[in-house]
């Protein structure tokens, strides 16, 4: 009889491998101080504590609103001064979370893996290995040097959980109350830690909650929860940049037509922004 594999076997090299890498990468580039966004953050930071301006202020401040990467910098600096060391020793291991739900997300399909067929057990663990290169790759190079990395990759860390239990354990099926918990996570992630990032984030939730609600038979409601609670929190998303919650893009007005525009610029945003632009 064929054994099956314990998927930890190949999950916990693979970490590993990708600990090590990111680790000579760092010892490479040895970031010393934060740059860009950071001290952007620092500066409104400074301002808050000096009760100049609100955290409502920082959330609206930006091209998309947000408020995570202002919330994790300042936890940086409250606890260990944004030291250098302490943030991208963090780092490795939100990339390492990251990297083990995407392993668990794929050797989920590989369930009749055994270790019997040593040929298909190695040709999944060479998979494992090059996905753990690829994630630590240095074109990432911003986000391992203290340009927000750690509070950047925080925040994908967010959202890849939320995808894996949405998707891979669908904790929201279990009853009404777990959709509307769920949905209600979904809501806050959209509203507060996605960023741009947010129409892509729904898109392929509403593409999991579609393709899982015709598994559900009768509890297709279910799905229907989590999807009107996520759409619900996109558009006041949207219009809190059109005087929602004030500043400057409050001229522009509410109206169907800035919202539509609003999605679509939005949309492109996440994939091309002013730096490449310009």
């Amino acid at each position: 009889m064929n054994k099956q594999l314990n998927h930890y076997w190949l999950i916990i090299p693979s970490v590993l491998v990708s600990l090590i890498l990111y680790g000579f990468y760092i010892s490479l580039a040895q970031p010393q101080v934060p740059y860009m966004d950071t001290m952007l953050f620092f500066v409104q930071i400074d301002q808050i504590l000096r009760g100049e301006i609100s955290w409502l202020d920082v959330y609206g401040s930006g091209d998309h609103r947000g408020i995570i990467y202002p919330f994790i910098t300042f936890i940086e600096w409250a606890f260990w001064g944004v030291d250098a060391r302490i943030s991208t020793l963090l780092t490795g291991f939100v990339v390492a979370a990251i990297f083990y739900y995407w392993l668990k997300a794929f050797l989920s399909a590989q369930a009749q893996l055994t270790i019997d067929n040593k040929k298909e057990m190695s040709v999944v663990f060479f998979i494992c290995l090059i996905a753990a290169a690829i994630i630590v790759s240095p074109a990432g190079f911003e986000l391992w040097t203290l340009d927000l990395g750690f509070a950047q990759l925080f925040k994908n860390f967010l959202i890849i959980t939320f995808l894996y239990f949405l998707t891979i354990k669908q904790c929201w099926a279990k009853n009404a109350i777990s959709s509307i918990v769920f949905g209600l996570v979904g809501g806050f992630l959209i509203l507060f830690a996605t960023y741009g990032w947010s129409y892509p984030f729904l898109a392929a939730c509403l593409f999991a909650l579609i393709c899982s609600g015709f598994n559900l038979g009768n509890h297709w409601w279910r799905a229907g929860i989590v999807a009107v609670l996520m759409i619900l929190a996109q558009v006041v998303y949207i219009y809190s940049g059109h005087g929602v919650f004030g500043g400057d893009k409050a001229s522009s007005g509410l109206s169907i037509i800035n919202l539509i525009k609003s999605i679509f610029f939005g949309a492109s945003t996440a994939y091309i922004g002013n730096e490449t632009l310009g």
